[in-house]
């Protein structure tokens, strides 16, 4: 995944203002696994605007970057109750039977972007490319 203009911005101050990723989170108030996913531009929820603005403050920064796509609450309410259908009762099954680690399909279950996760579940589970609508909301 390529880098936004913001996202190199933000690893730029952090290390100009000798700040790791811990540190950084501690002074957003946020935990380091968010900060992480919105610098990587894999967090775009409804807060998103609010933790960037966290993160142009501790940094002294003005930017905005653009929100990333997130899988839409349709898609991920049809993934749960076909994991339910199917049998899989936790997100390791799932993201086994797809060949892909627990954490990032535990990511895309829970709204983060990553298109080969999501072509992956929608293959084992049977969901039809109409359910697969991306909202940047």
């Amino acid at each position: 995944m390529k880098l936004s203009k913001w996202s190199k911005e933000v690893r730029k101050a952090m290390i100009d203002e000798e700040l790791n990723l811990k540190q950084l989170a501690d002074k957003t108030g946020y935990c380091s696994t968010t900060i992480s996913m919105v610098i990587n531009g894999r967090y775009g929820k409804k807060n998103f605007i609010k933790i960037v603005t966290e993160i142009n403050h501790a940094l002294k920064l003005s930017e905005l970057p653009e929100r990333p796509q997130v899988p839409s609450e349709d898609w991920i309410k049809s993934v749960r109750k076909a994991m339910i259908d199917r049998g899989i009762n936790q997100v390791n099954q799932l993201a086994a039977l797809v060949g892909y680690n627990r954490d990032r399909v535990s990511l895309v279950i829970n709204g983060s972007y990553d298109k080969a996760v999501i072509e992956a579940i929608n293959q084992l589970l049977n969901i039809s490319s109409e359910t697969n609508i991306i909202s940047s909301n």
